[in-house]
């Protein structure tokens, strides 16, 4: 797997992680993201843009994976 496709998964699986049992209009509430926005970055079919990437964070805590610093072969 590629590292923007391998990054886009474990952001993916660390928001379903920080949402927990939550809706995901709990989420959009409290946060100001859209609950399509959020299902899209869950599913895999759209990336978060930066600003609600920094806002999920706030409330969620870190989203992001770590950088792998890997140098590509």
């Amino acid at each position: 797997m590629d590292a923007p496709a391998e990054a886009a998964r474990q952001l993916a699986v660390n928001l379903r992680n920080a949402v927990g049992d939550r809706s995901l209009r709990d989420i959009e509430a409290a946060t100001g993201v859209s609950r399509m926005s959020i299902k899209a970055a869950l599913d895999g079919s759209a990336w978060l843009d930066t600003e609600s990437l920094r806002k999920l964070e706030v409330h969620l805590g870190d989203l992001w994976p770590p950088l792998d610093r890997t140098p590509d072969p």
